[in-house]
């Protein structure tokens, strides 16, 4: 057999000399090859034959070397998972589920919401609302307070994520009570829980997004109230708020809406609101505006809070005997109105006349008892002080004003004022403080359904009106925020009482009363200005100076009566809607609907007609 193949090597041989003699050929050839050429009697052996006898072992070696990394990474992955799960109560798994749904979402909406698709835009919207929801649930802690904070923008959103997101009013799981004795231990520094409670209930009486509430009884047998930070929140909060403000630009950058700056706002104050010695700060301080109010002293109170236990994650206070607000209808024999008049009096004193604003009243916040001065009365309790915001003296002064100019139309000041804050939308921002529709005329109604198609047109124009809304927003004030919540959640418990009281004339007078008596406040910014520089260029005693002094007061006088005249317009409104509401229950058995309920379907319609935003007869009551 090797001598019928020697021939054909000796001549592949002499071949590979001669491809041997051109050097560019030779130095592309593999080194066995070379070799083997130099020796015309070997048996020649091709290189690409040894090659594939190595072919399964370098297989296996490289499967090894894959299943080594895929193992050292899975466990690393575990790793990280038990610490993430064990050291840092799911922080890394939290953030980046939010980011994921955030992109998910983004990408749904920056896809699907355009003309094309306008008949499908209520599926789009609900499905997103859907995937943000199970977000906050699994991810609970601050989580469940954002999906809230969306739950109450129902002014702006669709009915899909308002009616989606109402579930988390009522999710907040409690603290189990081993871990609830381990925290209160811990920060007032006691070796035995007894040393200070002669008995603690097991139960909470209350559990909201960030803490539980207890009730118990001192050594001394003094009835208390423990609030109980959750222990997980301390180390989620900062990077739940860095992963808000991410997604936030996000959004931004997206859909091309100013919305980052109320990032450093928001972050500020929910870092002060897990802070219970800041509330306790909080809880005094609005105690002792109350007191130095002589119309509001005997009306409402601030529980008592116990400085000596009470640390940054436990806040022991005085525990008061009362009615919740939201079951007032049912179980309480105090008049309504009275305690609404008190709600809306309070909150109006800390907005015009304090500066001082509770931002979250709402109704789980607030109690009815007995005024212990006179039984027969009710008193306003209220709770949960650790989210309030500082007015600035100017802002205050300047939002009184622009309250006053709302109702004497003096379009001059209400338009130099928002835009000084950097807004540019008059009319939609007057809306939004009043709650209600607000134009420099009269408001305009909708009668007629509109397609699609003209929806979606004009959620685009409301798109391009809010850019505009807020036109500068480096100048915003940051109380805007959080009084913006407060109104709406004011208005809400009006609302749920069946609107007993015309608030909106209530705190138009307390916005005036807060600006004093100097008549200054009652002639347009513009006039008052024009009026001082004609003086500083004309004699005090001359004719003019005269002339224009009386005409200042002549039409001082005249927005003072002008204001008046809307006033008493405005509450013989209120009182004909309250008449013809409860005799269409009494004689045709009609469902009685408030005063805010009218302005809620004013308010309805103006949206649906301007902004092509159909919202559901209950997207006001946050």
């Amino acid at each position: 057999m090797a001598a019928v193949w020697r021939p054909f090597a000796s001549a592949l041989a002499q071949g590979s000399n001669c491809l041997m003699s051109h050097s560019s050929i030779k130095n592309k050839l593999p080194v066995s090859f070379i070799a083997r050429s130099s020796y015309p009697n070997a048996v020649f052996r091709c290189r690409s034959f040894s090659s594939r006898a190595n072919e399964p072992s370098a297989r296996r070696r490289r499967g090894s070397r894959f299943l080594k990394f895929s193992g050292y990474l899975g466990l690393a992955a575990f790793g990280v998972w038990v610490a993430d799960r064990y050291l840092y109560a799911s922080t890394v798994e939290r953030n980046v589920r939010t980011v994921i749904a955030g992109a998910i979402v983004s990408l749904d909406y920056y896809f699907h919401f355009n003309v094309d698709n306008a008949e499908n835009i209520d599926d789009l919207h609900l499905r997103s609302a859907k995937r943000i929801l199970e977000t906050c649930q699994k991810n609970a802690g601050l989580y469940i307070k954002f999906g809230q904070q969306i739950a109450s923008l129902n002014g702006v959103s669709p009915p899909a994520y308002s009616n989606t997101f109402r579930v988390l009013y009522d999710m907040a799981p409690p603290i189990p009570i081993d871990v609830v004795r381990q925290i209160i231990c811990s920060e007032l520094n006691i070796s035995d829980f007894n040393e200070i409670f002669q008995w603690f209930e097991n139960g909470p009486i209350a559990s909201a997004s960030v803490a539980s509430v207890h009730r118990a009884r001192l050594r001394d047998g003094t009835p208390v109230a423990v609030k109980i930070q959750k222990p997980e929140i301390s180390i989620q909060m900062e990077w739940d708020l860095a992963t808000f403000e991410l997604v936030l630009r996000c959004i931004e950058w997206f859909f091309e809406l100013p919305l980052s700056w109320t990032a450093k706002t928001i972050k500020t104050h929910m870092r002060q609101e897990v802070d219970f010695v800041n509330e306790a700060r909080n809880a005094a301080e609005a105690a002792k505006y109350i007191s130095e109010n002589s119309r509001l002293s005997s009306r409402a109170y601030v529980p008592k809070v116990y400085n000596e236990y009470t640390t940054q994650r436990v806040m022991v206070m005085e525990w008061i005997d009362g009615t919740k607000f939201q079951d007032l209808p049912k179980q309480s024999s105090f008049n309504t109105t009275e305690v609404v008049e008190t709600m809306v009096d309070v909150f109006s004193d800390q907005i015009f006349n304090r500066g001082f604003v509770h931002g979250d009243p709402h109704q789980g916040n607030i109690l009815v008892r007995p005024n212990p001065s006179n039984p027969k009365r009710p008193q306003l309790v209220l709770l949960d002080h650790g989210l309030y915001v500082r007015c600035r003296d100017e802002f205050r002064h300047d939002y009184a004003l622009f309250w006053k100019s709302l109702f004497t139309r003096d379009m001059p000041t209400l338009t130099q004022i928002a835009t000084s804050w950097g807004i540019g939308d008059v009319e939609l921002f007057a809306s939004a403080q009043l709650q209600r529709n607000w134009t420099a005329t009269n408001p305009v109604h909708v009668s007629h359904k509109v397609s699609a198609t003209e929806m979606f047109q004009k959620q685009k124009e409301m798109q391009a009106r809010l850019k505009n809304y807020l036109a500068d927003t480096d100048r915003l004030p940051p109380e805007l925020v959080f009084i913006g919540r407060n109104l709406n959640i004011v208005r809400a418990n009006n609302k749920y009482m069946g609107s007993p009281v015309n608030r909106i004339n209530r705190m138009a007078n307390a916005a005036v009363a807060a600006l004093g008596d100097d008549w200054s406040v009652w002639t347009t910014r513009s006039e008052l200005e024009k009026q001082r520089a004609m003086a500083k260029q004309s004699s005090y005693f001359s004719i003019d100076s005269w002339v224009r002094a009386v005409s200042f007061v002549v039409k001082s006088q005249y927005n003072y009566w002008n204001f008046q005249a809307v006033m008493f317009a405005s509450t013989l409104a209120f009182e004909v809607v309250q008449f013809w509401q409860k005799l269409n229950a009494v004689l045709f058995g009609v469902r009685a609907v408030g005063f805010e309920d009218v302005l809620d379907a004013q308010l309805r319609k103006q949206i649906e007609k301007q902004y092509g935003v159909v919202l559901d007869e209950n997207v006001f009551d946050a």
